[in-house]
């Protein structure tokens, strides 16, 4: 099990160089992407209510909602190209809806969009 490190400092993780803040994300979405390969999508998950496959479908990037534009454009400051007013729990329960019975290889090729 690999360790875990805190980091303090006035802005938490924040005050991290941008270079290992970058390095530290991509290896916990690698770790996510590796386990949910491994992982039964149909068992239940930590989150109440919630399966594997609903996990995975919420953090995937879709046509409809893409992960990846929306945090780069957040991470610059900037609006999402499809930013507007929503209501999270909302798009989150329509995302996990819609793609509820996509298969196995779909859900996990939406993780690397």
């Amino acid at each position: 099990m690999s360790s875990i490190e805190i980091v303090s400092g006035p802005r938490g993780a924040a005050s991290m160089p941008q270079t290992q803040q970058r390095d530290r994300a991509l290896a916990a979405w690698d770790a996510f992407r590796t386990v949910a390969a491994r992982a039964d999508l149909d068992a239940p998950s930590r989150l109440a209510g919630w399966d594997g496959r609903a996990v995975v479908a919420h953090l995937a990037s879709w046509p409809e909602a893409p992960l990846l534009a929306r945090l780069l454009a957040e991470a610059r400051g900037e609006r999402a190209p499809d930013a507007a007013p929503l209501d999270q729990d909302d798009v989150n329960a329509r995302l996990v809806e819609r793609h509820r019975d996509a298969t196995r290889a779909d859900l996990l090729a939406a993780l690397d969009d």
